[in-house]
C-alpha cells in the first residue's frame, strides 16, 4: 500500500506557493517514505 499525497486544508498559502510545494513534494516522495518507515520501524 502506499500513501497518496493531497492537501487538506491551508491556512494563508497562495496557489503558486502550493504547486511550489507540491512539486517538492512529489521531487522527494521516497526520500520522505523512506524516512517514514525508518522511523516508525525503530519500535
Amino acid at each position: 500500500m502506499e500513501p497518496i499525497v493531497s492537501l487538506a486544508v491551508s491556512h494563508g498559502l497562495n496557489p503558486r506557493k502550493l504547486n511550489e510545494i507540491q512539486k517538492i513534494v512529489e521531487e522527494y516522495r521516497n526520500e520522505i517514505i523512506e524516512a517514514w518507515q525508518r522511523h516508525f520501524n525503530k519500535r
